[in-house]
Formats: C-alpha cells, structure tokens, sequence
C-alpha cells in the first residue's frame, strides 16, 4: 500500500493543502482497514469527501475488495494555547489561502 499511495496523492498536487495531508502515508491495521490521521477537522473533511475515491483506487490498485478507509481526528496535536495575532493569521491563512492574497495585497500587518 505504502508503494501506491504517493501515485493518489499525486492527483492532488495543485490542491496543496490537500496534499500536503495525502503525503503522510495511512497505517494498515487488522482486517485491511486503512487508518489515515489528520491532525485538524480541515483536514479531515477534505479526506472525508474524497474517501470514496480513496477506498476506489486503493481497491482496484491492490487487487482486495475488503479494504476500508478510517479517518483519525490526532487531538493530541491540537494545542489550546495562546497565539500571537501573526499566528492566528497563519492559522487562518492555512484553512483559507486566500487571506494571504488579502493580505499581500492590501499590505495588511499587525505593527499598525
């Protein structure tokens, strides 16, 4: 599985936070269930719409039609700290980059 899955996330590549969260690899666990982690309900949206696709591919490239796809929420990554303004804004920018467009454009900071 690990050899075929950079060849789905290629597929991706111009939807880049998409991407970026196909390039850590699933984990394989009993009864071929494929475990994929995301580490934030972004991510795990995104993977939820294409899981279909994902089941698909990975059904007809093994040749096995009992495989199943799981999508783990790791809450142990989510930090409930206090974030600075400039890091909210690439909190921000990272769910939506199309702040950063905004921001560039219009020279937007937080020194004001």
């Amino acid at each position: 599985m690990h050899e075929i899955w950079p060849s789905f996330a290629e597929k991706y590549k111009e939807q880049s936070h998409l991407y970026n969260t196909l390039l850590n690899k699933p984990d394989l666990l009993e009864n071929y269930l494929v475990k994929i982690t995301v580490e934030n309900s972004v991510q795990q949206d995104q993977i939820r719409q294409i899981k279909p696709e994902i089941i698909g591919f990975l059904r007809r490239s093994l040749k096995n039609s009992t495989i199943d796809v799981q999508v783990d929420l790791n809450r142990a990554k989510e930090n409930r700290k206090i974030l600075t303004d400039e890091q909210k804004m690439q909190a921000m920018i990272q769910k939506n980059p199309a702040l950063q467009l905004m921001k560039n454009k219009f020279n937007l900071d937080f020194n004001g």
